[in-house]
């Protein structure tokens, strides 16, 4: 790779399956283009207090919140001239994710400034990093359920 410095790097050989993996389709009521840094921060400052994060979307409004024993954080993320929150029907859409992998998602804003989230009650959670042209690097991570 090239770019202001020179990186190599040395990958052993993998053993590929030779069937095709297939990306579900998927609906999404909800969603988010947005700076990458402010859902990097999001996840950063949320992941101190507990393992997962719940995205609660609504008109204009993506709240971010997390719950351990003793803690709590709580983020909201409006609409503005950097973030465009699109709700279908107007309704209020929840879902819960793990923390750990999406910290490791949220490494491709090295790519690109700006990131698209999209969600819907109790579904995954696709996160896209797009440069037109140029480079889709796309995630789709399962919902936590909770075992009450």
């Amino acid at each position: 790779m090239k770019s202001n410095t020179l990186r190599s790097f040395s990958i052993p050989t993998l053993e590929l399956d030779d069937k095709e993996q297939k990306v579900p389709q998927l609906t999404f009521p909800v969603s988010i283009q947005m700076d990458a840094q402010v859902l990097s921060e999001a996840i950063e400052d949320v992941s101190v207090v507990a393992e997962s994060v719940t995205f609660l979307g609504e008109k204009e409004l993506l709240s971010v919140k997390a719950e351990g024993d003793l803690s709590k954080a709580f983020i909201e993320i409006r609409n503005d001239e950097h973030t465009v929150i699109t709700v279908k029907d107007e309704e209020k859409y929840k879902a819960k994710y793990s923390l750990e992998y999406l910290k490791k998602m949220i490494a491709g804003s090295k790519l690109h400034d700006k990131v698209s989230l999209h969600f819907n009650n109790d579904y995954p959670l696709k996160l896209e990093y797009k440069v037109t042209d140029r480079l889709l690097l796309s995630f789709i991570l399962a919902p936590r359920v909770d075992n009450d």
